[in-house]
């Protein structure tokens, strides 16, 4: 019997860990970083878009699928990204990177 509760104890806590690994972490924020909440305007090459995609991938899809840039509509990106480069942690750079990425493959 006590072996049972063993297993059910150490099956419950190994799925807390796995579902709070994509869980957003509150940490202390860094003095000067900050994340954009809209677009940064200037113009990128197509290896800064590359550099992006590639951060899209990486990290957006530790925690969820990733969409196609062209499934969702420039609203629902503009609204849902801002959200998103925050959760993910990543920098203004980063951010900015993702942003245009996305915004340059919508169609």
């Amino acid at each position: 019997m006590q072996r049972k509760h063993l297993l059910i104890l150490t099956t419950i806590v190994s799925g807390v860990f796995w579902l709070s690994a994509c869980s957003p972490k509150v940490g202390k924020p860094v003095a000067g970083s900050t994340t954009p909440t809209v677009p940064i305007e200037k113009p990128y090459s197509a290896v800064q878009l590359e550099e992006g995609h590639t951060i899209y991938r990486a990290s957006c899809g530790k925690c969820h699928k990733l969409f196609v840039p062209a499934q969702k509509s420039q609203d629902k990106w503009e609204r849902v990204l801002p959200r998103m480069i925050k959760r993910a942690k990543l920098t203004e750079d980063q951010g900015g990177l993702v942003w245009a990425y996305v915004m340059a493959n919508l169609k």
